[in-house]
């Protein structure tokens, strides 16, 4: 089902729950997105944790998250990510359509680590940066 549907679908149960006075009308009307048939959105890419080695020889943990595609007049405006493990966690960001990145240096990268993101965006007629999240994606290494 593709998403203008599912949330169409959505906002026809919202519609019924209102008219039922299951829920509050207010509650019905908040839409992040602005009018369900006029969806403009990004989508985003996260890469799992992964070692990589830096120029100096250090061996690191790393992940990425970046902007793909963005429908209509939408565009990314910042592109964040995190890597948790258990000592420790990294979070890079990045704005537009860079690559954020998020790298954890460790002596033994092993063990396991967790990707997370989350990707915002602008479109002019919303107001506010919608968002979403990536992941969680745990690997063990």
């Amino acid at each position: 089902m593709s998403l203008r549907r599912t949330l169409a679908a959505l906002a026809a149960a919202v519609a019924m729950a209102c008219a039922s006075g299951a829920m509050a009308p207010a509650a019905a009307l908040a839409d992040p997105f602005g009018s369900f048939g006029d969806i403009y959105m990004c989508s985003f890419e996260m890469t799992p944790p992964q070692v990589s080695a830096t120029a100096d020889g250090y061996r690191t943990v790393v992940a990425t998250l970046i902007a793909k595609n963005c429908q209509g007049t939408a565009a990314p405006v910042k592109s964040t990510v995190c890597i948790a493990a258990p000592q420790a966690t990294k979070c890079g960001s990045a704005i537009s359509w860079s690559r954020a990145q998020a790298v954890m240096q460790t002596s033994a990268p092993t063990g396991t680590y967790t990707a997370t993101g989350e990707g915002c965006w602008q479109e002019p007629k919303n107001t506010g940066n919608p968002c979403i999240s990536t992941g969680p994606v745990t690997v063990t290494l």
